[in-house]
């Protein structure tokens, strides 16, 4: 799931390091593979190892946060943009991206979920990763 973050993240750095059409478009393409890639799998998470009787609850908290985040990323784009123009913008959005992305692949307990399923009981777990 975070390879696929970090996937996504070096491609939006890339469009403010080469802001050429071909390019772009290449990395617009492996932004949307990389963030829908990235998606899918943490949805797969939260219904694999969230216990059903939780299940509404935790996707809820999980859509809330989206939804709460969303709109800062545009305005934050846009003062950048004004700041320090379109390009700069591009590296220091995947910049940061890329660090917080990379953090969660090397510190993130989510990354031995895959490991520990095939020897933990249903829903054990979540317990490991949520405490």
């Amino acid at each position: 799931m975070f390879a696929f973050e970090v996937l996504a993240c070096v491609s939006v750095l890339a469009i403010g390091l080469l802001p050429i059409l071909p390019a772009v478009v290449l990395f617009m393409t492996l932004i949307g593979v990389g963030l829908a890639s990235s998606t899918v799998i943490w949805q797969a998470l939260l219904q694999r190892q969230v216990p059903d009787r939780m299940l509404g609850r935790v996707s809820s908290i999980d859509l809330l946060g989206n939804s709460l985040i969303n709109p800062v990323g545009p305005i934050v784009a846009a003062a950048l943009v004004e700041t320090i123009g379109p390009a700069q913008t591009f590296v220091v959005a995947g910049g940061y991206a890329l660090v917080l992305a990379s953090i969660g692949l090397i510190a993130s307990p989510l990354r031995h979920v895959e490991e520990s399923v095939s020897s933990a009981r249903p829903n054990e777990v979540v317990d490991d990763v949520l405490l």
